[in-house]
């Protein structure tokens, strides 16, 4: 959320509602990561992909629950989103 003066949303505190969804959704592996094994955290790395490469702006996506091809054939991370990995600490 863009929260500056000149956002939309004008710089207002609560000036803005997000909607915001918890469950298992499949997402790219991006380029360069490492097949994510079960329980794995993976990372955000663009608004299509997640990585298993740990970045200094990569917020924590969540827990890898399965890998598999999806019909175009292209290999996808199963990644379970919710406020129990949200706090995780890398390590």
């Amino acid at each position: 959320l863009d929260n500056r003066t000149n956002a939309e949303a004008g710089g207002l505190d609560d000036s803005a509602d997000v909607e915001v969804e918890y469950g298992i959704f499949g997402f790219d592996i991006a380029a360069g990561s490492a097949t994510p094994l079960s329980g794995d955290l993976m990372y955000v790395f663009d608004n299509q992909s997640v990585t298993t490469v740990i970045g200094s702006t990569r917020g924590i996506a969540g827990k890898c629950i399965e890998v598999r091809k999806n019909g175009a054939g292209t290999l996808q991370a199963y990644v379970y989103f919710s406020p129990d990995t949200a706090g995780i600490a890398d390590v």
